[in-house]
């Protein structure tokens, strides 16, 4: 038995897409300024996916804070 398999090469192009969001202050810095033991400040910011698909993302802290000794 003869098998006649015929190959076809083809170009292919194509964008590549990626999860993209859009945040609010646009640095991603929220300045606290000082801020003592046992006091509370709150700031706002927004995430906004902008893709044209789901986007999960975490949030992490990246700046310890630190205790202040002059009470």
């Amino acid at each position: 038995m003869f098998s006649n398999h015929t190959m076809v090469s083809v170009l292919l192009k194509g964008t590549g897409v990626r999860p993209e969001v859009k945040i609010d202050p646009e640095d991603g810095i929220l300045p606290f300024g000082n801020v003592l033991v046992n006091e509370s400040v709150e700031k706002t910011f927004t995430i906004q996916n902008v893709s044209s698909f789901p986007v999960n993302f975490n949030l992490e802290s990246q700046v310890q804070g630190v205790e202040n000794y002059q009470k």
